[in-house]
């Protein structure tokens, strides 16, 4: 829990989680976040098991704001990504990119929910260091940080297999190119398919490209919304 909370803090002074309020001991108050999860709705458990994968996919794109906000809300992510990007508290991986994870404001302004899909990549080095495997399916943290197994040593390597870019990404191609203006919507979709598939860690020449997609993405959305309410 208090992991939880101070990962929040770190990220609070560039507004990506929910601005703490107060606390006493182990317990401690936010601030509202008015919409969550990220996209769609969050089922009754009982009805989860019920309702076919394929068409909650469908669901959660049914429930979502407009297209400008959508590009707003997206636009924090990627601003989210950046500062985890060797910020000033060190590098650290998103782990579980899930919608759950994350919500928005009445003013269309994304916030990490829970901290704990958040690790820090040295912490997450360590793990993988000390994992055994046979396959690369033994080399998994959480839900979306991925290694390869070294199978001569039948060791995980430290290294990620795809940048948090990538992930990000990836959790917002449906949900951006859904409502998409015409105009724009090829170049859309291939930046997001070029930033899909970034591999490697935030290490060496992999910084450059990175930098690159991330920021043609932010002012290829940026355009779009700069001249709206929205923005």
């Amino acid at each position: 829990m208090r992991i939880k909370v101070l990962l929040g803090l770190l990220l609070q002074d560039r507004g990506h989680t929910p601005r703490l309020l107060g606390f006493c001991g182990d317990l401690y108050m936010t601030e509202r976040v008015h919409y969550g999860p990220l996209y769609g709705l969050s089922l009754p458990w009982p009805l989860v098991s019920w309702v076919p994968s394929s068409m909650q996919r469908s669901m959660d794109q049914w429930f979502t704001p407009s297209w400008p906000r959508k590009a707003k809300i997206s636009m924090g992510l990627l601003e989210l990504v950046e500062d985890l990007f060797h910020g000033t508290y060190g590098s650290f991986l998103i782990c579980d990119l899930a919608a759950a994870h994350f919500g928005y404001t009445d003013r269309h302004e994304l916030r990490l929910t829970d901290a704990r899909a958040v690790v820090s990549e040295d912490e997450f080095k360590r793990t993988m260091r000390a994992l055994k495997c046979e396959t690369d399916a033994d080399c998994v943290y959480g839900v979306d940080c991925k290694t390869l197994c070294d199978l001569s040593e039948k060791r995980c390597k430290e290294e990620p297999v795809q940048p948090n870019l990538a992930k990000a990404c990836g959790t917002l191609k449906d949900y951006l190119l859904r409502g998409a203006p015409s105009g724009m919507r090829e170049e859309l979709e291939r930046q997001l398919y070029s930033c899909m598939a970034l591999k490697g860690s935030n290490a060496g020449q992999m910084n450059m490209e990175h930098s690159l997609i991330l920021n043609n993405l932010k002012a290829l959305l940026w355009r779009q919304i700069s001249h709206t309410k929205d923005s």
